[in-house]
């Protein structure tokens, strides 16, 4: 779960392709649930509101992790059928491509370990306070990233780059400040789960679905551009419900 500006998600240590990968994943309390898709030969993944600041998170934290061969992981039970077409999801692996791209080897291994069954090494709390500051000035945020000489160039074209289907999951690997639009991104959609909108489980609610896929970061741009437009001057977090909701059914809803 997060809280505020941390997340809490498990540890594990597995063995794969001659090296060990720390698996970070959602613990089993967690509320949040997701599912993968396929448009146009594009991977999606999708989820509520709820799950994605959830999301929004986890890939901020993913981000600033410094050990190799670290990946963030959603298996059963977080991965759920499909809404639009009921087929059964891939887990998915999210990783960091500082620490270490997986190889089809370690793939096809992590597969034959899913679903998970030995004992977590304990929970992590990771901070992300970064996350919040980033969403007071999405704009600027972005401008400071790419204005530094260690970020390697990138676009929203990479995105079918980086999220493949290999091995009967779906992989994710980006560059860290990838990781951290795609974070600011997801929680700009995930703002709309702070009154009225929330995650109610599995089946994800069809009506609440966010697709999170390579379109993701222009569409949160027109919620941004949008929410100045209706509310000037207003912060996202003194909006009310109603307000909010008005915003989603303009600039947001799929």
């Amino acid at each position: 779960m997060q809280s505020g500006s941390s997340i809490r998600l498990h540890r594990r240590s597995v063995y794969l392709d001659a090296g060990m990968w720390t698996l970070l994943t959602p613990r089993p309390g967690d509320p949040h649930r997701f599912s993968t898709g396929v448009v146009s030969d594009s991977v999606q993944v999708l989820g509520s509101v709820a799950s994605m600041e959830f999301l929004a998170h986890a890939l901020w934290a993913l981000a600033f992790q410094h050990n190799e061969r670290t990946a963030l992981l959603f298996d059963l039970p977080v991965m759920v059928p499909n809404p639009d077409t009921g087929e059964s999801s891939r887990p998915v692996v999210w990783v960091n491509a500082d620490l270490g791209s997986p190889s089809p080897e370690m793939l096809d291994g992590l597969r034959g370990h899913l679903p998970l069954a030995s004992e977590s090494d304990g929970t992590l709390k990771l901070r992300t306070a970064g996350l919040d500051r980033a969403l007071t000035n999405p704009e600027s945020f972005g401008a400071k990233e790419r204005d530094e000489p260690d970020v390697p160039a990138w676009s929203a074209d990479d995105w079918d780059t980086w999220v493949t289907r290999q091995a009967g999951l779906v992989t994710a690997t980006m560059p860290p400040s990838a990781l951290r639009a795609y974070a600011v991104a997801a929680a700009e959609f995930g703002a709309f789960s702070w009154e009225s909108l929330d995650d109610t489980g599995d089946p994800i609610p069809a009506d609440e679905v966010v697709r999170f896929d390579r379109t993701i970061l222009d569409r949160a741009a027109k919620i941004r551009a949008g929410r100045s437009s209706m509310f000037p001057e207003r912060a996202p977090e003194d909006l009310t419900g109603a307000e909010r909701a008005q915003i989603w059914k303009r600039y947001a809803a799929s």
